[in-house]
């Protein structure tokens, strides 16, 4: 499937946040309930909760290998220090920016924004000034990636993003450690699309897929669905115990949903990513 293309304003205008100085530890805790739209938490001191209000926008940076001298080697966002503090300057900043590290060792994050018109105007910035040559900060973010050949551009940049919160059944808080399946899926047609909104969605459907983690013995702690409202397409975010605990829980949702899958989508990947770091502002 192909990626979501976007692009990336002024300085201080907006730019998505890296993990670095700032950065707080993820915990998870029990004391939480969820309701169906938004995941509700009591956080406790130190913690960092899921709760995300209607019109938040989740994206994902598609991951790449960073150089191995890098001292901070698991920001997904490069370790500029000129543009770490533009970001903390932008007005439109997301709120919250987790770091994941893959399993083969190559990194991404996945940002959260309030609304559609702060993501876009982080999007516009950072193309303008990061990832076109002769950008402010083009260039030494090219000297960040293990392969120069492997700066994206605009246009690669982004692995998926959503626009619209469909189901967020996700409970507890992160904890550094835990890992994220974000998968993304493109619909066959309209009808397919249609039948996916009925059954997927349904409170039903989650409990059959928590009740396929339970038996295969998987930490697993709900997920957000989220649209691409312009291409209609599906991202989620499956939260799990560990990297382990991913992989499993992967292998049971092939069982459990394989046929609900090739009914409703002509392509579906995913990426698996441990939380290393988070930022919230």
């Amino acid at each position: 499937m192909g990626a979501i293309r976007m692009a990336g304003q002024r300085l201080h205008s907006c730019v998505g946040r890296s993990l670095g100085a700032g950065s707080q530890p993820l915990s998870h805790g029990s004391s939480s309930s969820s309701t169906r739209g938004v995941a509700q938490a009591t956080p406790t001191a130190g913690n960092v909760s899921t709760v995300v209000q209607p019109g938040t926008v989740m994206t994902v940076v598609r991951p790449f290998a960073p150089r191995s001298s890098l001292p901070e080697a698991l920001q997904a966002l490069p370790a500029v220090p000129a543009l770490l503090d533009a970001i903390k300057a932008c007005e439109h900043r997301p709120f919250r920016v987790i770091s994941h590290e893959t399993d083969g060792g190559r990194v991404f994050n996945c940002a959260f924004f309030d609304n559609v018109d702060a993501f876009v105007s982080y999007r516009e910035w950072f193309a303008e000034h990061a990832l076109r040559p002769g950008g402010e900060f083009y260039a030494d973010i090219a000297q960040t990636f293990a392969d120069r050949g492997s700066m994206p551009t605009a246009e690669s940049w982004l692995w998926g993003t959503g626009t619209r919160i469909l189901s967020d059944t996700r409970f507890g808080e992160y904890q550094l450690g835990m890992a994220v399946r974000y998968s993304q899926a493109t619909f066959i047609d309209a009808a397919a699309a249609e039948d996916a909104g009925q059954r997927a969605l349904d409170p039903a459907f989650e409990r059959k897929i928590a009740r396929g983690m339970q038996d295969a013995g998987v930490a697993y702690f709900g997920r957000i669905v989220m649209q691409e409202e312009a291409s209609g397409r599906w991202i989620t975010a499956s939260r799990y115990g560990s990297l382990e605990d991913a992989q499993r829980g992967t292998a049971a949702v092939k069982r459990i949903a394989a046929d609900d899958i090739s009914r409703w989508f002509s392509t579906y990947e995913y990426i698996i990513g441990t939380a290393r770091r988070v930022l919230e502002l």
